[in-house]
C-alpha cells in the first residue's frame, strides 16, 4: 500500500503510514475557532489496531507565519497498549535541497546501522542529490530542537520546531538519484519529481515503542515553521530562524520571524565581550541581515541573542566552540553504539526486559519465548512470572511488529543494557 505523499501526515501509533490498513478509517474533522482568533482543524479517529483514541490538530494563529500541530491519544481500553507516533511532510527535492538536522549519529531506517553525519565515507549526505540509494535516517544525538531541509537554489525552506527533550524524534528520508531510484518515484508520481520527508517523533525511532496505560494519554505540540531569504538556517525556533555566516572576521546575520516583532534587540556577544548590538524592526514578509566586524576578537562563547522590546528572548543562539554530537543521547539511544548481543550472552533481568521490548510490538511469541528463557536459568524470576500473567490475561492475538527484525534487534540490544528502573 502506498500513501498520498503531500503535506503533512501522522503515522501510528502503528508502524505503517497514515491512521488506517487499507484507506480506511475516514477522519472525522471538526474547525475549532478560540477566543484568541486562532482557529483549529481537528481530526479525531479509532486507530484500527490497538483501538485508541486519536487526534491530530492543525492550529493557526493570527499574525503568525507557522503552523501548529498537535497530537493527542487517548487509551480507553482495560489493558495497556503500544504506541510510536511520527509526523511526517513532504516537501520537493530540487537540486540543491539541503536537510537541516542538529545530530552527529545515526541510525538506519532499514538496517539499524550507526552511522556518522552528514559526511559519511567521504560523502556529505545532508546534500540530497549526494544520495544514491534511497535512504531513511534517525538521529540519536540530536543537540538542537530543529530539523528541516533548505532548497538553497530558491532560498526557502521548512523546519520543524519542538523540544527535543519531549519529541525526541528527527528522521530523514529520500528516494536517492542512483539506478532505480527513478523507478521508485514514478511509483507515487507521474511527473511531479522527487520529494524528501522530514519528520518527528515522540520517541527517537521508529524501533522504538512504548506503553500507554489504560485511560492514560500521550500527547505533544510542535511547530511547522516556513523560512525564506536567509541563505540558510543555523538555529530556529517557533518565533525565530537564524543564519549565521562568519567571513574574514565578519559576521554576516539572517534572521526570519514568524510574526511582527517591532523594537527587537539584537545582540552579539562572545567570550571576549559584546560585539554589537542593534534595534531591528522584524517582519514575517521581509528577512533581516546585518553584518558585524569581529576582526580579531576571540568568537569563543558566540551568542546571537534576540529579544522583544520588553524583553523576552524569541532566539538565543549559543554556537557550539566543539564538537557538539555524541553528547544528548537518551538512555535508549547511547547503547546503540555498543554491540549487539544474543539472547545467550544476556542475564536473566536483560532477557525480560528484552521479552517487554516484544510484547510493546505484540510480539506474543518472541516475548514468550524469552520468558520462558530466562525462567529456566532462574524459575522464581517474578518478573518473568508476571510478565508471562500479562500476556496470558491479555490473550493477544495481533502480530504487527516492526516492519524490520534488524532495527527489533538493535532496539532489544538497547533495553537490555539500561537499568530495570528506565524501561518497566
Amino acid at each position: 500500500m502506498s500513501w498520498p505523499q503531500s503535506g503533512l501526515e501522522l503515522t501510528g501509533p502503528h508502524d505503517v503510514h497514515m491512521l488506517a490498513l487499507h484507506g480506511e478509517p475516514f477522519w472525522s474533522h471538526r474547525i475549532v475557532p478560540r477566543e484568541s482568533g486562532a482557529v483549529s482543524l481537528a481530526l479525531g479517529e479509532t486507530d484500527p489496531i490497538y483501538q485508541m483514541e486519536v487526534t491530530l490538530s492543525a492550529m493557526l494563529h493570527p499574525g503568525v507565519a507557522a503552523l501548529e500541530i498537535g497530537v493527542f491519544c487517548y487509551k480507553s481500553r482495560h489493558a495497556r497498549m503500544p504506541q510510536m507516533f511520527w509526523i511526517n511532510s513532504a516537501v520537493s527535492a530540487t537540486p540543491r535541497t539541503r536537510f537541516l538536522y542538529q545530530m552527529l549519529r545515526t541510525v538506519g531506517h532499514t538496517t539499524a546501522d550507526i552511522a556518522d553525519w552528514p559526511v559519511h565515507n567521504g560523502i556529505d549526505y545532508s546534500w540530497d542529490r549526494n544520495n544514491q540509494h534511497m535512504l531513511g535516517l534517525f538521529g540519536i544525538d540530536a543537540y538542537d530542537d530543529f530539523n528541516g531541509a533548505y532548497q538553497f537554489d530558491r532560498d526557502h525552506g521548512v523546519s520543524r520546531y519542538a523540544d527535543r527533550r519531549i519529541v525526541q524524534g528527527m528522521k530523514l528520508w529520500t528516494f536517492g538519484y542512483g539506478p532505480g531510484a527513478k523507478d521508485h518515484e514514478h511509483g507515487y508520481t507521474d511527473n511531479a519529481g522527487p520529494y524528501v520527508e522530514l519528520q518527528s517523533g515522540r520517541h527517537v525511532w521508529d524501533g522504538h515503542y512504548e506503553w500507554v496505560a489504560p485511560h492514560k494519554t500521550e500527547a505533544w505540540t510542535e511547530w511547522w515553521v516556513p523560512v525564506a531569504g536567509t541563505h540558510g538556517v543555523s538555529s530556529l525556533t517557533s518565533e525565530a530562524a537564524l543564519n549565521l555566516e562568519v567571513d574574514k572576521g565578519t559576521l554576516r546575520i539572517a534572521l526570519a520571524v514568524t510574526r511582527r516583532i517591532p523594537h527587537a534587540q539584537l545582540v552579539v556577544s562572545a567570550r571576549s565581550g559584546e560585539i554589537g548590538h542593534g534595534e531591528v524592526d522584524l517582519d514575517p514578509a521581509k528577512p533581516v541581515r546585518r553584518d558585524f566586524l569581529a576582526g580579531t576578537s576571540d568568537l569563543a562563547e558566540l551568542r546571537i541573542r534576540v529579544a522583544e522590546h520588553g524583553g523576552h528572548a524569541v532566539l538565543d543562539y549559543r554556537r557550539p566552540d566543539s564538537n557538539p554530537g555524541r553528547k544528548e543521547y537518551t538512555p535508549f539511544t547511547k547503547p546503540l553504539e555498543l554491540p549487539r548481543r544474543s539472547p545467550e550472552q544476556m542475564s536473566v533481568e536483560e532477557l525480560v526486559l528484552a521479552a517487554e521490548f516484544r510484547s510493546k510490538e505484540l510480539d506474543a511469541a518472541g516475548a514468550k519465548a524469552l520468558l520462558e528463557k530466562a525462567l529456566e536459568r532462574d524459575p522464581g524470576y517474578s518478573r518473568a512470572h508476571l510478565l508471562l500473567g500479562i500476556q496470558d490475561s491479555l490473550s493477544v492475538t495481533l502480530s504487527f511488529p516492526c516492519s524490520c527484525s534488524l532495527r527489533t534487534e538493535a532496539a532489544v540490544n538497547c533495553l537490555v543494557i539500561e537499568p530495570i528502573r528506565n524501561w518497566v
